[in-house]
């Protein structure tokens, strides 16, 4: 099927890309096609909304879309990453233009279970923001009110005088907690390093897998969207974040990303229903880091897709439909990651 493919679209009807308002972008998509996902490329984001319409018509969604994505360009490790929001079934058709990149896939369950829910987790976020653009301690940075709104979690919906009012309390407790340090202050420009007790704290939540939000989906890509969307339903459910990397031609440069991923997690979720010898590797490196591993199999794969005799004495979820798929990984989870 070639009704989704991605082909360079020299007009819009939009202008500018719908999160960033960036009048400077590509666009690339099927515009004789409705509803056909669109890729919006600009200087620091790649981005596929696969509802377009339905994007621009949900503010609130939008603004969470820009404040997920700003605060996670930081974290690519170098590679192009590019992250498809909303019905992932709509990818089936353009999975392969991507075959050779690490994708994220996002929905809104996972956007919401992500945003901070009180000031603490703000902090966090904050400090973690900064710390993956330091290359070195004691890095100066400059404080700005440019993007406040997304760095500092500022609800567009408040009026201009109540933004400035948080912005103004966000800033003045980070520095009372002393989560970063002022080293001078001219002409209305503030800088500041990130102190060791925020490092202390914060660096390692991410790299420390005990301490980490994180789950790697090990799984079949192509052709298999409605078993993934399932098992981030049930993980973002089971209030971590899903994290899944797209099946590769090449294994030269994107494993040290898989691998990366995998150390980042607190735990894998390896489905082998739909045969993939990625996924058994990934889980087995995972298994050999120690992490815990949660086997999952389609009973009605049976008869096309043994499970390996190799792991089927494993403990592993059985289900017969994705409803089922959804309650066993939510309990399994709950029962056994700590």
């Amino acid at each position: 099927m070639e009704k989704y493919k991605f082909h360079q679209m020299t007009s819009s009807e939009y202008g500018c890309d719908p999160i960033f308002d960036n009048k400077e972008f590509q666009m690339f998509g099927n515009a004789a096609c409705d509803g056909a996902p669109v890729l919006f490329v600009t200087d620091r984001y790649r981005y596929v909304i696969t509802d377009p319409l339905r994007m621009l018509q949900n503010d609130e969604l939008k603004y969470k879309i820009s404040v997920y994505l700003y605060h996670h360009e930081s974290n690519s490790n170098g590679l192009p990453v590019t992250y498809f929001f909303g019905d992932i079934s709509k990818c089936k058709e353009i999975s392969e233009e991507f075959s050779s990149q690490a994708i994220r896939l996002v929905n809104q369950e996972m956007i919401d279970e992500w945003f901070p829910k009180n000031i603490n987790e703000i902090n966090h976020r904050i400090i973690q923001y900064f710390l993956s653009k330091q290359t070195h301690y004691g890095q100066e940075f400059e404080w700005t009110g440019n993007d406040k709104n997304r760095l500092f979690f500022i609800s567009p919906n408040l009026d201009s005088g109540a933004q400035y009012q948080e912005y103004n309390f966000i800033t003045i407790q980070i520095f009372k907690k002393g989560l970063v340090l002022k080293t001078k202050n001219a002409d209305n420009r503030i800088w500041f390093v990130v102190s060791e007790e925020a490092i202390e704290l914060y660096q390692n939540s991410e790299n420390n897998s005990t301490r980490s939000n994180l789950a790697f989906i090990a799984i079949k890509f192509k052709d298999n969207e409605e078993r993934i969307e399932a098992i981030q339903k049930a993980i973002a459910l089971a209030g971590y974040e899903p994290r899944i990397m797209n099946e590769y031609e090449t294994n030269n440069w994107i494993m040290p990303e898989i691998f990366h991923q995998i150390k980042l997690s607190k735990f894998v979720v390896a489905d082998l229903s739909v045969r993939c010898d990625g996924a058994y590797y990934e889980a087995g490196y995972a298994y050999a880091l120690g992490k815990e591993v949660i086997h999952l199999y389609d009973n009605r794969e049976q008869g096309i897709n043994p499970l390996h005799f190799d792991v089927a004495q494993k403990s592993t979820i059985m289900y017969n439909n994705y409803d089922e798929l959804v309650e066993k990984l939510v309990a399994r989870i709950k029962a056994t990651v700590t």
